[in-house]
């Protein structure tokens, strides 16, 4: 490479890592970094603009336009569907079909024959129809957020230079003031709200809020206690949102604009790694180079053999040798390849549909043969997506812990209804009910109106909004036919988070007993009396949260660990009137939420519901326990916790609650009581002091029956990867469940196990914790009583004989390592190297590598989007093919990422956008069946291309006899087409149908990279075996044939020039033999081997022992001037002088057979030879002994045209041809013509 080739290269990578670090950047920073809760002064300043009065000028638009750009998002760059047009009519097979279609349209013009010009448009129709159908599988529509382009040319409200005044979306900058949006109107950027109508919520169904998000204005304190993640601000609009209520937004600040918002930002990453990815099919590539090989194959033998054509000593005219050419691309090429190809991937795309999978792009089903690991979560399709409480877990009325429901899955509880109402009615268990309805976000039944499918009525009724209050339950159990198995069927559909849906179906079961709760309850509010309610709620969800009004929320934080609600604690819908106390209520992981807990809520004390009592050591230990035991079942542990009131002197109506400082704040954590440590640095004062602990609510999500799917995944090779956000106890409990880990100790156990064995000997610090080899040498040397001791634990604790964890041994500490599943969790992973604890973020490929090589079970917890998208990364790097599913939002981008990218149709729109597969049954086994049905598709693939490609080998054979042994064309083009496109084409269609040879899933995945459809083992076996098998047969079948007719191989190859066959009479050397009539009557008086035949007496017979001892044919000795043109004068074929003019006698430039090489021949005994064999054929005609070419007399031969009498001579001596009949008359020359 010169230092030129060296420098566009190096500037090639350097843009390529240019691009790479922008791509990085998007992913790692927000569009919104401090914007969302920097004052509103400061903020003003640094964009040069004011609430009052938006931009002051026209130069402060312009200058904003050229620093933040437009409010136009960019179209991915996508090529014009002209463009793709042409790529599919001219590319691959179908430019070498226009070549041979030319060819043959030529061929036909020159010789008036109707068959070429047929072949010819044949030949493009099938190349139109086979690109059309080509495109439009390939260019099917994706999903497009067109609402985003769309909202550019809306029309809104700004104030600029102190008025008011409407522009488009388009032109709105950084810096302006947005007036009055309302319901119906896209939010066109990312804005801060400045000012709003109390309870106006946005709904972003792109970043997949299945509920309405309400909104906090900046003069009701929206910017104040904001969260660091942007996304969950109250006082930021995004662009696309959409308010979905009556609600205004007054004033809103526009903060980013085009490509700079978030969804901007998001759809750039997008567009680029589905640029970087090329979504064309891996299939359609793979094929496309196997066409492009064939073609400039076609193209090079081509060339080579109209060279050689035209270096013969006798070379052929130009159109025989485009005749050739034709003959030659139509035989190197599988015509039928890319179309039978397609349609097969078309069938296997209306059987998956059939079974509930439908699949974007149809080339991802053979991808999805090739898929070696499957990524996936809990939530779509391991499940049914709809929680059920399972169990709930509080202090009772004595005071104990106490378990309301089994740990069981929820469809095998067999207590009673009227069981279940007497536990109800403890008051513990009522209190954990509204901690757990006033910590619920906006779940609620849907309306009648949004209840489209009314599959699952009834649901809420505008009208009468407690009709479906009655006491029926929100689901049934039905029983699957096929299985006998039971499932839950949800009678009424929800919205919102599925734990607080299943936290209000719960309610909606049992708010009889809640509503005791609230008859009950007394109330000190800020007055100083007591308050008895006399009147319950009437038990919607949706009025239970407006009894007790939001006064502040903080959404789920992974990092934090729970959501955060601040209500009133006493009735009243208008917080700004209500003075009753408020209440902090929290509720998450409960690993943190017990944390930040210093007492219980103990119905046995003094005060009866209100009685507390501190939380000790030993009940920190119980509480561990039971979340180990519901987690290790796969059920889903929430906590729920909440603050002693606070008192309205110090927690005022105006009071401005913050759960995240700004940076500039001296203090770090909240400024309201979340159960900080007081010890900590920077601890806000009102934060600190111990929350009170309500109790545990344990949801279960009925997961699929997936054992046999699980197993055949095992079978065929494939991992399956939980990432699940819950604990690893929920991790391993729902893997086991589901069947991913079936590993009997899994790391997670061998690490209690070890905790239990240094529980019963004590700890050495002075051992390194992951120091096993050195941890039972100390074991060893403990007195023989002590190790009896841990060994008769260990006996009681796994139920074995002593003898047995002895000779096992459970009696020592085991490396975890040891294990081959791995339950990680995300955010304490222990690193060898550092010998710490990390996140999964900060750990290295090697480590990636080990655990993957060496753990084929893994289930990750704790597990954020970032995580995922790690996973992914890793597992290709191993040179894994993988399958992510996704529903959020946050998906998107590792969908991308992926291989194949699979969601359910619940998902948010920019996750089903990024999706190659859409399971619209929402049935892990779909993602099993669409592996099965890409190997498959794979196996087929292989069958019909090796079928197609087979028949090149002996169309070629036959073409090559032609050229280079100078033998009868065996198939010219109009037979290839006709063997490629109705032969070849039906069967090897049917073959997509065909049932595998061998069970699928028992055989590992194809690797993509190295196992491709065409490989030179399939190659060696259509052309090398099969291939020359066939062209063998066909070549001894024609020689055979032509035989049987009277052509031995000898007189075929003997025969002279090419361009003879068929357009000039054979002349051979008998060795006996007679001459007959057609109808077999013998010339008694003439002797084949001394005389010539007659025209009643034309053919030769050999019956009687002739033989034919040599043929050839006249030689051309004779070529006239002129050219060919269809302008040109008429001949009169009865005038001789017709076929002159100044340049000499014209033949169109043709060479011709003369009178004299006749004479030549049959003065040394060759003489015409028209075989009696010949006659028996099917196609025979007598005609084609002998024709009248000039119908005069003066011109009569003999032995080839019959007499006619005066009469008939005079009607005919004027016939004149012209046109393209004069290049047909002098194709075939005629005997006694010419003479030289």
């Amino acid at each position: 490479m010169g230092k030129g080739g060296a420098k566009k290269a190096s500037a090639k990578v350097l843009a390529e890592a240019k691009k790479q670090a922008e791509l990085d950047k998007l992913r790692s920073t927000p569009a919104i970094i401090d914007e969302h809760y920097k004052a509103l002064a400061q903020l003003q300043i640094d964009l040069s603009t004011h609430r009052e009065t938006g931009l002051l000028s026209v130069e402060d638009v312009r200058l904003h336009q050229k620093r933040f750009g437009r409010n136009e998002i960019p179209h991915p760059k996508t090529k014009s569907t002209v463009v793709k047009i042409l790529e599919e009519q001219f590319g691959g097979f179908s430019l070498v079909m226009y070549l041979a279609a030319a060819c043959h349209l030529w061929s036909g013009y020159y010789l008036a024959d109707q068959e070429y010009i047929y072949a010819g448009v044949v030949m493009i129709l099938m190349s139109i129809v086979t690109a059309a159908f080509l495109f439009v599988e390939n260019n099917r529509v994706r999903p497009e957020h067109k609402p985003q382009y769309e909202v550019e040319q809306e029309e809104y409200v700004v104030k600029r230079h102190e008025f008011e005044r409407r522009i488009k979306a388009k032109d709105i900058v950084v810096g302006d003031i947005l007036l009055n949006l309302h319901h119906g109107q896209l939010i066109p950027a990312d804005c801060r709200i400045l000012s709003c109508d109390p309870h106006t919520c946005v709904n972003n169904t792109l970043f997949g809020c299945g509920a309405s998000e309400l909104r906090v204005s900046e003069d009701d304190g929206g910017h104040l206690g904001a969260e660091p993640n942007p996304m969950n601000a109250e006082n930021m609009v995004w662009r696309g949102s959409d308010i979905t209520n009556k609600g205004i937004i007054q004033e809103a600040m526009v903060l980013k604009v085009g490509k700079q918002t978030q969804i901007g930002r998001t759809l750039k990453l997008m567009h680029a790694l589905e640029e970087k990815a090329d979504h064309q099919s891996f299939t359609r590539k793979e094929i496309g180079a196997a066409a492009m090989a064939f073609s400039v194959t076609a193209i090079i033998i081509m060339i080579a053999s109209m060279i050689y054509m035209n270096s013969l000593p006798a070379p052929l005219n130009s159109t025989d040798v485009v005749i050739v050419a034709a003959s030659v691309l139509l035989s190197c090429i599988p015509m039928g390849l890319m179309l039978s190809t397609m349609l097969t991937l078309r069938t296997s795309y209306s059987r998956m549909l059939v079974k509930g999978v439908k699949v974007k792009d149809i080339g991802s089903i053979e991808v999805m043969g090739g898929v070696s690991a499957i990524v996936t979560q809990p939530q779509g399709p391991l499940s049914n997506g709809h929680e059920i409480v399972a169990a709930l877990v509080y202090l009772n009325d004595d005071g104990e812990l106490h378990m309301t429901f089994p740990p069981s899955p929820y469809d095998k509880y067999t207590h009673t209804e009227e069981y279940a109402a007497a536990e109800c009615q403890a008051r513990g268990q009522q209190h954990l009910q509204k901690s757990a309805l006033l910590a619920c976000h906006e779940a609620r039944y849907v309306t009648k109106e949004e209840d489209v499918n009314h599959t699952r009525w009834p649901a809420v009724d505008k009208d009468h909004p407690k009709k479906h209050l009655e006491p029926v339950h929100p689901y049934e159990l039905k029983r699957d036919e096929a299985t006998g198995k039971r499932h839950r069927s949800f009678r009424w559909a929800t919205r919102g988070e599925e734990s607080d849906c299943a936290a209000i179906r719960f309610y909606h079961d049992h708010k009889a007993a809640f509503q005791i709760s609230l008859h009950d309850e007394t109330l000190s509010v800020s007055d100083g009396v007591e308050h008895k309610h006399s009147r319950g709620v009437d038990a919607d969800p949706v009025d239970v949260r407006d009894y007790y009004p939001k006064i502040f929320w903080s959404p789920y934080e992974p990092k934090r660990g729970f959501e955060i609600f601040i209500r009133c604690s006493g009735p009243g819908k208008d917080p700004t009137t209500n003075n009753s106390p408020r209440v902090v209520y929290i509720k998450g992981n409960p690993e943190s939420v017990i944390a930040r807990c210093a007492k219980f809520r103990d119905p046995a004390g003094p005060s009866g519901v209100h009685g507390l009592r501190p939380m000790s050591d030993a009940d920190r230990k119980v509480l561990d326990d039971t979340i180990k035991r519901y987690s290790s079942e796969g059920l889903k542990v929430i906590a729920y916790a909440e603050s002693e009131p606070l008192p309205l002197s110090s927690y005022s109506h105006a009071y401005k609650y913050m759960v995240n400082p700004a940076p500039t704040d001296k203090y770090t954590t909240g400024n309201f009581p979340l159960g900080e440590d007081s010890e900590a640095p920077n601890v806000h004062p009102r934060s600190v002091g111990g929350l009170i602990f309500n109790g545990m609510i344990c949801t279960h999500d009925e997961v699929h029956d997936l054992e046999e799917a699980m197993e055949l995944c095992k079978q065929g090779g494939v991992r399956v990867i939980l990432t699940t956000p819950e604990n690893a106890e929920h991790g391993l409990g729902l893997a086991r469940k589901v069947g991913i880990v079936t590993e009997e100790n899994t790391d997670l156990d061998l690490m209690e196990h070890n905790e239990i064995i240094r529980n019963l000997v004590g700890t050495d610090n002075a051992i390194g914790e992951h120091n096993y080899a050195e941890e039972n040498r100390r074991l060893e040397s403990l007195p023989q009583e002590q190790q009896d001791h841990v060994a008769h634990a260990m006996s009681d604790y796994l139920t074995m004989p002593v003898e047995e964890i002895i000779a096992k041994g459970y009696n020592k500490l085991i490396d975890p390592d040891h294990s081959t599943a791995a339950i990680v969790t995300a955010d304490r992973v222990y690193n060898e190297r550092t010998k710490q604890y990390a996140d999964l973020e900060d750990m290295d490929s090697e480590w990636w590598e080990r655990m993957f090589r060496n753990k084929p079970e893994v289930v990750i917890a704790r597990c954020r989007p970032i995580h995922r998208q790690l996973v992914c990364i890793n597992l290709q790097r191993l040179d894994y093919t993988v399958a992510l599913t996704g529903m959020g939002p946050e998906d998107a981008i590792a969908l991308e990422d992926a291989d194949i990218g699979v969601t359910t149709p619940e998902a948010s729109t920019m996750v089903q956008t990024a999706a190659d597969v859409i399971l619209t049954g929402g049935h892990f086994t779909g993602i099993v069946e669409l592996i099965k049905e890409g190997r498959l598709v794979y196996e087929n693939l292989k069958k019909t291309t090796a079928f197609l490609t087979v028949s090149n080998v002996p169309q070629m054979m036959g073409i090559f006899a032609h050229v280079w042994l100078q033998l009868p064309l065996p198939i010219n083009a109009t037979l290839i087409l006709l063997v490629d496109l109705v032969t070849n084409m039906i069967p090897s269609i049917a073959m997509a149908g065909e049932p595998p040879e061998k069970p699928l899933m028992h055989q590992p995945p194809r690797k993509l990279k190295t196992e491709p459809i065409i490989t030179f083992k399939m190659i060696f076996f259509s052309y090398f075996q099969i291939g020359v098998i066939q062209a063998f047969a066909g070549m001894y079948a024609y020689f055979v044939v032509m035989a049987d007719y009277g052509f031995s191989p000898a007189h075929l190859y003997e025969g002279g020039p090419k361009g003879n066959w068929g357009n000039a009479p054979l002349y051979c050397k008998f060795d006996g033999g007679k001459y007959v009539n057609t109808r077999g009557e013998i010339d008694t008086e003439r002797n084949p081997t001394t005389q010539r035949p007659t025209h009643l007496y034309p053919l030769w017979d050999g019956s009687d022992g002739g033989t034919v001892m040599e043929c050839v044919h006249p030689i051309r000795n004779f070529a006239g001037g002129g050219h060919f043109s269809l302008t040109a004068s008429p001949i009169n074929i009865g005038l001789a002088s017709s076929y002159y003019h100044h340049s000499g006698a014209k033949t169109t430039g043709r060479s011709m057979i003369t009178v004299e090489t006749l004479d030549v021949l049959e003065y040394n005994g060759f003489y015409e030879y028209i075989p009696f064999k010949a006659r028996m054929s099917a196609f025979w005609k007598d005609d084609w002994l002998s024709y009248d070419i000039t119908q005069t007399r003066e011109s009569l031969s003999s032995n080839q045209i019959p007499y006619r009498n005066d009469e008939e001579e005079e009607q005919h001596r004027d016939k004149r041809i012209q046109g393209s009949d004069v290049l047909r008359y002098f194709q075939k020359p005629s005997l006694g013509l010419w003479s030289i």
